[in-house]
């Protein structure tokens, strides 16, 4: 069951974000649903053996208040309630906590946008 949580942005605008199970690649995650995130993240130890390109260009961007390059994507496959989808995304060592769980995966509006 997902747990929203209220935010504001940056900008001062309202952001959307929901705790969520889902699955990535056959394990359990749980899962932030960010819509002020335009990347979608997931922990490297649940993103073991997939795909993974290099970004000829990192972007730099902040994550956990900390500046990150993109330095590589990863595609995932996963299930939100039973549902199929895959993901581009950042692979990272870790993601810290929402509302005192930690994070396996954060997804981002790419990623929504696509469902």
């Amino acid at each position: 069951e997902g747990k929203g949580l209220g935010l504001w942005g940056p900008g001062g605008y309202r952001v959307a974000k929901v705790l969520h199970k889902i699955e990535i690649e056959g394990k359990s995650a749980v899962a932030l649903f960010d819509t002020g995130a335009i990347y979608t993240y997931v922990r490297s130890d649940l993103a073991r053996g997939v795909p993974r390109v290099e970004v000829p260009t990192p972007p730099r961007v902040a994550i956990g208040g900390k500046v990150t390059e993109i330095k590589e994507l990863c595609f995932v496959r996963g299930k939100i309630e039973g549902l199929d989808f895959v993901a581009e995304a950042v692979p990272v060592d870790e993601l810290g906590e929402a509302d005192g769980h930690k994070l396996d995966v954060l997804i981002g509006a790419r990623t929504m946008e696509q469902w």
